[in-house]
């Protein structure tokens, strides 16, 4: 198999290893952690005040309330990989499966970008 075509399967099996996706809506599913995590990296560049902590936290929130944790892990993965200045990222530009996650998760940001921004 081609280093192409192993890349690919790799993103499948991280894709369906989770098995069943849960329901969306599960806004409590994300750890703490990577609420910090997304808070401080939606804060860089923008003014450190609490006026903006609370819209960088309403984001995250909204984004929480329309995918599962895991869901925007799979979302985050697969921008990465698309975004990697490298021979392979084609690949995950234009495989199917790599779209839904990534629709979900830019429609999930439409959405918190206007209602807390």
């Amino acid at each position: 198999m081609t280093k192409t075509g192993w890349a690919a399967f790799g993103l499948c099996a991280l894709l369906l290893a989770g098995g069943p996706a849960q329901a969306a809506g599960k806004s409590n599913d994300f750890p703490t952690p990577a609420r910090v995590e997304y808070v401080m990296a939606c804060m860089s560049g923008a003014p450190q005040d609490y006026e903006y902590l609370q819209k960088c936290s309403c984001a995250l929130d909204t984004i929480a309330a329309h995918m599962t944790y895991n869901q925007f892990v799979d979302a985050q993965t697969i921008r990465s990989l698309q975004q990697s200045h490298n021979q392979h990222a084609m690949v995950y530009l234009n495989l199917d499966i790599a779209k839904e996650p990534v629709d979900r998760f830019y429609l999930a940001e439409a959405y918190a970008e206007l209602r807390c921004f």
